[in-house]
């Protein structure tokens, strides 16, 4: 079996709630331990963006899965390759909503938060931080093209 990743982005069918948020967190842990994949889900004003990482095969099913959630709209894949090791060896959500103090210790990742990315560098690690620097204009719509 071979490691790869996939990234993607999509937007809300509906607005999300916070709760309807929790229980994307809840089901997405759920599944991503059942399939052994690890990544980044990153929420913010409509629109998602999320690396999965794992063997290829279940990245390829839980992409899959992700075109028949009722609560994703126009998703578009950015990268698919594979890879050696994994960016996030540990499943990881982040929304912007949420102030870093009041974070859950598990489940949450501080990504959206951090300045210092620990000098990681691909193409699937470069589009999220463009999606969270664009985070940083909050009149303007993130730009992905």
């Amino acid at each position: 079996m071979s490691l790869s990743h996939l990234l993607y982005i999509s937007y809300e069918s509906y607005f999300l709630t916070e709760d309807d948020l929790q229980l994307i967190m809840a089901s997405s842990l759920r599944n991503n331990q059942r399939l052994k994949l690890t990544g980044l889900l990153l929420h913010s004003r409509g629109s998602f963006m999320q690396l999965l990482e794992g063997e290829d095969e279940n990245v390829l099913d839980m992409w899959l899965q992700l075109h028949d959630d009722p609560r994703h709209r126009d998703l578009r894949l950015l990268i698919h390759e594979p890879i050696t090791e994994r960016s996030f060896p540990d499943w990881a959500m982040s929304f912007r909503v949420v102030e870093p103090s009041q974070l859950p210790k598990q489940g949450f990742s501080t990504f959206l938060y951090d300045k210092d990315p620990s000098g990681r560098s691909s193409g699937a690690f470069d589009y999220l931080l463009s999606f969270r620097d664009a985070l940083a204009a909050p009149d303007d719509p993130p730009a992905f093209e």
